[in-house]
């Protein structure tokens, strides 16, 4: 799950959460062992430009599902934008911890990061997704739900 919208000069931007892999232990690298992994650790969580949405956004269109939602004050994007920020020339930045546990809400996963961004722009409790750390929940609640 990522976070895109449209810059003022219609380049479109695109945000994803992931963790920083170097902090895994190294008996966790494998990606099938992150499961056992990050249900009850955690790592430092990186803001990147996600150039593989990008990539699927222009070259796949139709096999992406897309919700949006109409920024009718203009500054709640240049909010999103602020608090999305990545200085020029990198193409992430650390930003809290990153985790799968349910039971700590400030770390973030992917789609826990999105949710929290959204509500930090739109307001509190904009998209109230009773699990944000499920993928799945959070797709239902958006696409199938009130916002």
């Amino acid at each position: 799950m990522w976070l895109g919208w449209l810059t003022d000069s219609a380049k479109y931007q695109c945000r994803g959460y992931f963790p920083n892999v170097a902090d895994i232990p190294a008996d966790y690298r494998d990606k099938s062992k992150w499961n056992s992994f990050f249900k009850t650790e955690s790592v430092r969580g990186i803001r990147r430009i996600d150039f593989r949405a990008v990539e699927l956004s222009r070259r796949f269109p139709e096999q992406i599902r897309i919700k949006e939602w109409e920024m009718k004050e203009p500054h709640k994007k240049y909010l999103l934008e602020f608090i999305c920020w990545i200085p020029s020339g990198r193409d992430g930045v650390f930003d809290g911890e990153y985790s799968w546990n349910p039971n700590n809400p400030k770390e973030h996963n992917c789609s826990s990061w999105v949710v929290k961004k959204i509500n930090d722009v739109m307001g509190n409790n904009f998209i109230n997704c009773p699990q944000p750390k499920k993928l799945e929940s959070v797709i239902n609640h958006i696409f199938n739900g009130t916002k």
